[in-house]
């Protein structure tokens, strides 16, 4: 923990990340100081969450054979958001994007903890899909119009909402859920993140 620790304070150095995004190795950046803070928290998230008793007691649903802590997702999400943060490139969007994912990891700790009823978590995942809808994040698969604009918010609604849920129904065996995310997040970003990157990269150059 010591070596990640030390590791990490190293990345997040200035002259260290401009290291990296002067030699056109930002999304190397980005990948190192996600993967070291995931990796040196999730050790601590678990001891914390046995020692809390936040744990997974095997079932038929369940295929580990011995209680589990539920908490693991603390330290992924912890490593996703440092790493965004220390890319200094921060659009509106992914701002609200943070913010709902924070409202979504709050109610996973607290159901994880307590247990929250179904109602109370289909409020905050509508809630969490409400704050990226109202920054203009919607799928167009519909024309633009009035039945087409409300069927294109309900779809966006229905598919991050099911995502959601999706993840929660396969988090079932120890890592499934981790080892999809790390999947899609690897495909998106080689298909999305160079031109997202390249475009916000333009707009901050022009504006200074």
């Amino acid at each position: 923990m010591v070596t990640g620790s030390g590791s990490i304070f190293l990345l997040l150095l200035p002259w260290v990340r401009d290291l990296f995004i002067n030699s056109g190795q930002r999304w190397l950046y980005i990948f190192s100081l996600a993967f070291l803070v995931t990796f040196t928290l999730t050790p601590l998230v678990r001891r914390l969450g046995i020692k809390f008793r936040v744990i997974d007691v095997p079932d038929i649903r369940r295929i580990h054979l011995v209680p589990t802590p539920r908490v693991g997702g603390i330290g992924v999400f912890l490593g996703f958001s440092l790493s965004v943060l220390g890319n200094w490139i921060i659009p509106s969007e992914m701002a609200i994007i943070l913010l709902a994912g924070i409202l979504l990891m709050l109610v996973g700790i607290a159901d994880d903890t307590w247990g929250l009823p179904a109602w109370f978590k289909l409020l905050a995942q509508l809630t969490a899909s409400g704050l990226v809808i109202s920054w203009g994040m919607v799928l167009t698969l519909f024309p633009s119009g009035p039945l087409g604009d409300i069927a294109n918010i309900l779809l966006t609604v229905f598919w991050l909402v099911g995502i959601t849920n999706a993840f929660n129904f396969v988090d079932g065996m120890d890592g499934l859920a981790g080892g999809l995310a790390v999947l899609i997040a690897f495909f998106l970003g080689v298909r999305n993140g160079p031109k997202f990157l390249d475009s916000k990269i333009n707009e901050i150059s022009a504006v200074h």
